[in-house]
């Protein structure tokens, strides 16, 4: 037999489901449970904070707003810190599905070859079966590959907006916080020195 995947958000067959079930290692089954529960989760998170960033920088209020507003970009720093963790399931996820439609390629290439020898009518009959079965699996797993980096691609589309949100959100730190503001900017580009 040859394993199989289903990416996020599509069905399995009912072949596809105990093979995923059966070829699968546990980590590779992880992953795809945390891409398909965080991704969305996280995209919400993501559009909550640029709301209330929009809301907030629009009206920076010197002294009075800092903490709000420095509490507000380190919320941010970690949505997508994790959410860029995301992209780790993602990638055990996408390195699966490569893998088995290496493998069900592999199958379908010994099935051919099988065809040109002299085996029993049965026997064709069997492998003809398998062989429908393989093609089946393998244009679903294209499809469920499509959706993966779909999701992948707009994920980081997404992140890589908020995150320049975020980058504006220290600058009006910066420039309306007063010397709090300055001094809080400073001590952050400090850190990211320190961390390259």
């Amino acid at each position: 037999m040859w394993p199989l995947i289903a990416i996020a958000g599509v069905a399995l067959s009912a072949i596809g489901g105990a093979l995923y079930e059966k070829y699968f290692s546990d980590k590779e089954k992880r992953a795809k449970k945390k891409w398909q529960e965080n991704r969305i989760e996280f995209e919400k998170y993501i559009s909550e904070q640029e709301v209330e960033i929009s809301r907030y920088t629009s009206r920076v209020n010197s002294e009075l707003d800092f903490h709000t507003l420095t509490n507000m970009h380190f919320t941010s720093m970690k949505i997508a810190d994790q959410a860029y963790n995301l992209f780790d399931y993602s990638k055990i996820y996408l390195d699966a599905m490569n893998r088995n439609l290496k493998t069900t390629s592999e199958r379908k290439q010994k099935i051919l070859l099988l065809f040109k020898s002299k085996i029993k009518y049965s026997k064709k009959l069997k492998l003809t079966e398998e062989l429908k079965e393989i093609d089946e699996m393998r244009n679903q797993l294209f499809k469920d590959k499509d959706v993966l980096n779909s999701q992948t691609n707009s994920l980081k589309t997404r992140l890589r907006s908020f995150n320049k949100r975020t980058s504006s959100l220290k600058y009006k730190i910066r420039d309306n916080c007063g010397e709090k503001g300055k001094d809080w900017y400073n001590r952050l580009e400090q850190r990211k020195k320190y961390r390259n």
